[in-house]
This record gives C-alpha cells, sequence and structure tokens, in this order.
C-alpha cells in the first residue's frame, strides 16, 4: 500500500473504531509495541542494537539509575556508592534482591560479571564500555570495590548505563550462548519467548524489589513485534492492533496527530548527525585530505533547511559533534553558514574548479542524506551514495576502506562529550581525521578528574575538529512517538523509553 493511500484512508478512519480499539486495550494489562527492525539479543553486553539496548533495560538491572529527566544518579542494584580515590568506586548492594530464577543477587555477581566481561575473549560487542574497568573485588557480601585503569570521569554514567549485572551461577551453568537466548536478570520484566526476527514478549517479574528507581510496573505484559514496514505500523496503530510505535517520520507524525486516540510526542534527542570525512587518506589519496576541500562541503550543506524541513521538531543545527547538553561540549568553535558561493570558491583554490566525485557511505536518514547530497552537487561535489546496514558501514570505517559517511551517533546516552567523540578522534580504528593535537587533547580530557582541565582539552580539540572541517556536523535528531492516547507515557531525551513506568489510564 503506497504511503498516501494509507493516508488518505485512516484519515477516514471512523471514530468509533478508534475508541473501540483504544478502550478494549484499555481493560487489558499488555501492551503492545512495535520495532522496525530486528534486534540482535537483550543482553547489554552483547548486542549493540538501540532496540536490544532498550529491552535490556527492563530485564537487567545496573548498579545505579540515571534519571533520563534530570541525569542524577538514584539508587538501584545499589543503595550507596563514592569515590575511594581517582581509581577506585566502592558500591553497597541492595539486601533481598532476587534475580529471575529465583537465585539471591549478591557481591558475587557483580564481581563476576565485571571480571568477566573485561577480558579480552569475552566477546563484549563494544569494548569502550569496559576496558576503563580493571578489576573488582568483593570487600563483604553486599559491598564491592571496582577498581579502573586510571581516572575515567564518565563511569559512573557507564555504570548506570550499561553494565546489566548477570547472576554468575547461572552463567556458569550456561555460559555466553545461554545467557542470549534465556537471559536471567534482576529487572521489572523477564523475557518469557522471543523470536529476534519477529518480536518477544516480556512478563513482569512479580518478585521485583520494592524501593529502587525503576519501581514495580503497572502493566503485566509487554509484547513487542517486529513489523520493518512504517506504513504497517501505523495502519496497525490506527486499527488498536498494536499500542505504541516510534521513529515516526516529521511527516507522518504531523498526520498521525490528527487521528482520534492517538497521542504523537516527539523529543530531542543525545543523537546527533555528521558526515565524516577521511581527511588522513586511511581509504586513499583523496580531495578530502585538502582543508579547503572540507571547508568547501561545510558551506555547501544548507543544514538549515535540513533540520526545518526534514528533521524539525526540536531539532538544531549542530557546529560541534556532540550534544551541547553534555559535559564538556561547546558550540564556541569556527561556524560554516550555507554559502555555496564560498564553497565553490574554495573548490577552485584547492584545484578542483569543476569539482570531483567520491563514494559516500550511509546507514541512516535516507531522505536527510539524499538531501545532503543533492546540496553537494550544486557545487559540483558529486557523491556516489551506498546506504549499507549500521555494522557494515562501521566494519569499513575500522578497516579504513571509507572515504565520505553521514553517520549518526547517540553517546550511548552518556551525558558526557567523552562519550560523542573520543571513539572518533583518539587514534583508534573509527578515527578517520588522525590528528595527533586533536588526539592528545582528548587524551587529557578523558583522563583527568579536573573539570576545568576537562573543559579546556575538549574546547582546544572541539576547535580544531571545526577550524580543519575534520567532520561536518549537521543537526540533533528527534524521535517521535506515536501511541494509544490512554498510555501513559514520557517521550526520553535518550533515546531509550521506558515501559516499566508506562499504565493505562
Amino acid at each position: 500500500m503506497k504511503r498516501r493511500q494509507l493516508l488518505g484512508w485512516s484519515a477516514a478512519l471512523p471514530l468509533s473504531a478508534t475508541m473501540t480499539a483504544a478502550q478494549a486495550q484499555a481493560s487489558k494489562d499488555a501492551l503492545r509495541i512495535a520495532w522496525t527492525q530486528t534486534y540482535e539479543n537483550v543482553d547489554p553486553y552483547y548486542g549493540a542494537t538501540r532496540e536490544g539496548l532498550i529491552m535490556s533495560r527492563h530485564i537487567y538491572d545496573t548498579l545505579i539509575y540515571a534519571d533520563p529527566g534530570g541525569g542524577d544518579f538514584k539508587p538501584l542494584l545499589a543503595t550507596a556508592w563514592k569515590w575511594i580515590d581517582d581509581t577506585t568506586l566502592e558500591f553497597t548492594l541492595r539486601q533481598g534482591v532476587k534475580f529471575h530464577n529465583g537465585a539471591p543477587f549478591s557481591a558475587d555477581d557483580v564481581v563476576d560479571t565485571f571480571n568477566r566481561v573485561i577480558k579480552p575473549d569475552s566477546g563484549v560487542k563494544v569494548r569502550s564500555i569496559v576496558d576503563w574497568i580493571k578489576g573488582a573485588e568483593k570487600i563483604d557480601p553486599y559491598k564491592v570495590r571496582v577498581r579502573l585503569v586510571k581516572p575515567y570521569p564518565a563511569a559512573l554514567d557507564i555504570v548506570a548505563g550499561q553494565l546489566g549485572i548477570h547472576n554468575a551461577a547461572y552463567f556458569a551453568q550456561v555460559g555466553r550462548e545461554g545467557v542470549i537466548r534465556a537471559p536471567v536478570g534482576t529487572g521489572p520484566y523477564r523475557l518469557k519467548s522471543q523470536e529476534t526476527d519477529k518480536g518477544a514478549v516480556l512478563e513482569r517479574f512479580d518478585g521485583y524489589f520494592a524501593g529502587g528507581a525503576k519501581g514495580k510496573p503497572s502493566i503485566k505484559t509487554i509484547e513487542v513485534k517486529v513489523i520493518p514496514d512504517a506504513n504497517t505500523q501505523m495502519a496497525n496503530l490506527m486499527t488498536g492492533q498494536i499500542d505504541w510505535i516510534w521513529r515516526v517520520s516529521s511527516d507522518l507524525a504531523g498526520k498521525l496527530a490528527k487521528v482520534p486516540n492517538i497521542t504523537v510526542e516527539s523529543a530531542e534527542t543525545m543523537r546527533y548527525v555528521a558526515l565524516a570525512f577521511d581527511a588522513a587518506g586511511r581509504a586513499g589519496k583523496s580531495p578530502l585530505q585538502d582543508t579547503r576541500v572540507r571547508q568547501a562541503f561545510s558551506y555547501a550543506v544548507n543544514r538549515q533547511s535540513l533540520r526545518d524541513n526534514l528533521i524539525k521538531g526540536k531539532s538544531r543545527v549542530l557546529n560541534s559533534p556532540c550534544f551541547p547538553a553534555q559535559f564538556g561540549c561547546s558550540e564556541n568553535v569556527a561556524k560554516y553558514t550555507y554559502d555555496p558561493d564560498r564553497a565553490k570558491k574554495l573548490l577552485a583554490e584547492a584545484g578542483f574548479p569543476n569539482g570531483f566525485e567520491l563514494p559516500m557511505l550511509a546507514y541512516t536518514g535516507k531522505a536527510e542524506t539524499e538531501a545532503v547530497a543533492a546540496d553537494l552537487a550544486k557545487v559540483g561535489i558529486k557523491v556516489n551514495l551506498r546506504f549499507l546496514r549500521s555494522p557494515v558501514v562501521r566494519k569499513m570505517m575500522e578497516d579504513g576502506e571509507a572515504q565520505l559517511v553521514m553517520l549518526s551517533w547517540g553517546s550511548y546516552s552518556v551525558n558526557d562529550v567523552s562519550a560523542a567523540i573520543s571513539m572518533y578522534f583518539d587514534g583508534g580504528a573509527y578515527d578517520m581525521t588522525r590528528d595527533n593535537q586533536v588526539r592528545d587533547w582528548i587524551k587529557v580530557a578523558d583522563n583527568s578528574v579536573d573539570k576545568e582541565v576537562r573543559k579546556r582539552n575538549y574546547q582546544l580539540a572541539l576547535d580544531r575538529i571545526a577550524k580543519e572541517a575534520f567532520w561536518l556536523p549537521l543537526t540533533t535528531t528527534v524521535t517521535n512517538y506515536a501511541h494509544a492516547k490512554n498510555l501513559r507515557f514520557r517521550a526520553p531525551p535518550d533515546e531509550v523509553p521506558t515501559f516499566f513506568d508506562c499504565a493505562w489510564t
């Protein structure tokens, strides 16, 4: 069914039909949600998809919880925590907590989880979330100390957002593949069944402890369905077969908002969109090694139009590759306004008066990417677009095979600029710039506990990234959610919706 056909039909959907569907849902104890893509798995360490991460937050608990509204840390599996020194964190654990299999939670589970995932052969998908940990030790049954390799200011953010706790005895019994297939956590929901290409069923864990930051959930069952086609998702939402969808395009969100008994909510997210240039020439010699060419890109792209006409909502144009609210992020850097004439002049100065052609990779925002390509074409830069899956593009970046990449990055929802830029400018696999000055400034900032030292060095790094146009930050992104009107849901700023605090009204 074509989009305009669907919208024409939905606008005429009888009010009584949507009311009946919503009223029927209100009497049930289930929430039915839809993902567009399959999720890898729901483990916090062995999966890397956003959908899997969201489900993981419901199945596993971390030691502490970061309030998505204010960013403050709150007690979860730990009731208290403190820094012993710059490289030692101590956690006092909650007593009386049970895993989904009935096993009691204790320091043994924390120590086993942390000491296992830091091993080089542990299979952790994203090493940066664990590489800062030197090891964990049990002080008593409900007290743990975590040793850091070196000072790491974002440690608590990572603990709160990423480091779910496995049951030590269960992991010893079933191994990595076993916990992926049948996870056992302490979270407010347990996994009842799953087929990652079709969906999953989460069931409320009635043995969940009281007093934690997540609270005991109201809704008994969360039914997750994988529905790749956005039009099918919307049709199911409007007919009451689905209760919640997300990442709705801005134009369709406006139309859905007019449908009775559907609520559309939007939130600016920490995720940004940017163009990354092969300034280091890892993929071979190209015009991108010339600063003037990279600056020409920056003048050629109409980022304000991109924001106003495609991304919309509360998004904003960025000058630095980080979210403005993150610690250490600064927009006080060189700025590039839309100026195609200046772009052409810079290209001519660099020896390309007639422009040039080069490949461009993308895995995000097809309409936005095509708009960027159209702007570049106006100044003589022809890009040959290839849309690939995110893991494929990232592998090509790692292998030095990418010249120009349209990417998005959500910083793992960590409110620190280290999560936004470090992995892309630290000299590692994803660094397409390989600039020693930027690398050294970031290294100092990442490893200092002095806030002023961190701010100063991040500012120096961001200044140079902008001046040399190593990247072209585009905009922040907006996530649009659409759901049944009688569902209490809050649109999160960190792109991690929480269903454990949803309720039917």
